[in-house]
């Protein structure tokens, strides 16, 4: 994330990588032609617990609890229309005819103007993203997190700060740097686990020297976003976990991550979580394979619906890269999650 006082760098120019990995029960399997696979790296998390619900911790915080659906944004100028008189020459003209999308409910989201009335500033850009569950939409900006009801779009829970569904965690996940500008890392992600019925809610967290790094994962202990959670801190020490994105997949939550150790590049991680014990609420690990600064970005994949893929020995990892431009690589190395 970049943000208005604490500007990050370097994620905007990466090319993107997508990954398709698999894990079998007792052995993660994975996918990337270019991993560094002969040494995976295995790591603990280093606290779990179960919270309380979500919605009394947003009562008991000090910042504001509930919001308001209704936005008044404030209207800024814009700039003068760019053109160009030159034809793009990869665009394609329209193969068919439009097909007509019907929307069945739109409300608003969060704004910049809940940073605001939160933290008394705003953060760039907003990483914004959710996730729909069975009866809840849920977005989480930077750095705040709102749960609406999607039959009507009523506000059920927030806007709030992140750190909130770690409150009484204690460790970075609870407490960040310590001031406001780092009460909350960013970079969050939320998915919902349709197999499961289960919540997905993660971002960074980091002191303010950047010495102490986390990835702080939380899986809801039902459906409604609203109640407890399966927290988790896994610890990343001095080696900065930038970008993470996360896929939710029958075997496993997959993650990638661009690791940044103090002044240098390594290279994006590929990381397999133990789902299986996260959703029981029971010590997890998690695994990564390394690769090198040459690759950076990855996109793991990520299941919706209830139609389980076709189980099969190889994991298949699509790239995009400046040359060549589109890449698939498979290999069948095993190794043990625990």
């Amino acid at each position: 994330m970049i943000r208005a006082k604490a500007i990050r760098h370097f994620q905007w120019f990466f090319p993107i990588f997508f990954i398709l990995v698999s894990v079998s029960l007792a052995f993660i399997l994975v996918s990337v032609s270019l991993a560094l696979a002969s040494n995976p790296d295995v790591i603990k998390a280093s606290r779990h617990d179960v919270s309380l619900p979500l919605s009394r911790m947003v009562i008991g915080a000090s910042s504001e609890a509930g919001g308001s659906n209704g936005q008044t944004p404030t209207a800024r100028a814009t700039g003068a229309m760019i053109t160009n008189p030159n034809p793009d020459p990869v665009a394609a003209p329209l193969a068919g005819p439009l097909t007509g999308v019907t929307s069945i409910l739109n409300f608003d989201g969060q704004s910049a103007q809940d940073n605001r009335d939160l933290f008394g500033f705003a953060f760039v850009p907003p990483d914004t993203n959710g996730a729909v569950g069975a009866t809840q939409f849920v977005q989480m900006v930077n750095v705040t997190i709102a749960a609406y009801d999607k039959s009507s779009g009523a506000l059920q829970l927030g806007p709030a700060a992140i750190h909130t569904l770690w409150s009484g965690f204690g460790g970075l996940c609870e407490f960040g740097g310590g001031t406001p500008t780092f009460a909350d890392g960013g970079d969050p992600v939320v998915l919902y686990d349709h197999l499961a019925g289960r919540w997905l809610v993660t971002q960074l967290q980091y002191d303010t020297t950047f010495t102490q790094t986390a990835q702080c994962i939380a899986v809801s202990t039902t459906a409604d976003a609203t109640g407890s959670y399966n927290r988790y801190e896994f610890d990343f020490g001095s080696n900065f976990p930038d970008y993470p994105k996360f896929g939710i997949w029958p075997d496993a939550y997959y993650n990638s991550i661009n690791v940044f150790p103090p002044h240098s590049f390594a290279g994006a991680e590929a990381c397999a979580f133990d789902r299986k014990a996260m959703l029981a609420g029971g010590p997890a690990s998690r695994v990564c394979f390394q690769q090198p600064p040459t690759v950076s970005s990855l996109l793991p994949a990520d299941f919706d619906g209830s139609n389980l893929r076709p189980q099969g020995p190889q994991i298949y990892s699509l790239a995009l890269l400046d040359s060549p431009p589109l890449t698939f690589s498979t290999f069948t190395l095993t190794s043990p999650i625990h």
